[in-house]
């Protein structure tokens, strides 16, 4: 362990934990500016329109992966409801690897706008659980327009801070 600037003890590959929270804190902020921004700007018929094109546009980049080589798997990149591109590489593994039983679990969802199995779930019609630490986000998502027509279970579940600092 070595001493930081700040005085907190911290390993080599590890971040200080003041350093850590503040990001979160940061992180959060922006996404709650970043939803109030949205909603404000964008009317929920248009939100909905945009929804609906962005999965038909998944549909079809889904599509044009199952001719893809796998490798390098960041040319199957792309996002529907993913920020990074996981709805492509998702797409192009699950069309290269036989799979029993199709559910998913993804855990710090929000209200489900932004995650890594949305479009898993519309696209293939996987089933899932989802997880969040906020109830106010699970409350969103178990009211939102289209959470009825999938089988999708959200819960509110939060652990303790000492299960993630030492």
């Amino acid at each position: 362990m070595a001493p930081t600037r700040t005085g907190m003890q911290t390993s080599a590959n590890q971040r200080p934990r003041r350093t850590a929270l503040r990001e979160d804190v940061i992180l959060g902020a922006f996404r709650k500016f970043r939803q109030q921004l949205r909603k404000a700007l964008i009317p929920s018929s248009v939100l909905r329109d945009l929804t609906a094109l962005r999965y038909t546009q998944g549909g079809i980049l889904a599509e044009l992966n199952r001719t893809k080589p796998a490798f390098p798997l960041r040319d199957c990149e792309f996002g529907v409801f993913s920020q990074w591109g996981e709805d492509g590489i998702i797409q192009k593994l699950i069309s290269s690897i036989p799979i029993a039983n199709c559910t998913f679990i993804e855990f710090g969802v929000e209200d489900f706008t932004e995650s890594n199995c949305r479009f898993l779930m519309m696209h293939d019609n996987w089933r899932g659980y989802v997880i969040d630490g906020a109830s106010k986000w699970i409350s969103a998502l178990t009211s939102s327009s289209w959470f009825w027509k999938w089988e999708l279970r959200a819960r509110h579940a939060i652990g303790k801070k000492s299960e993630y600092y030492d």
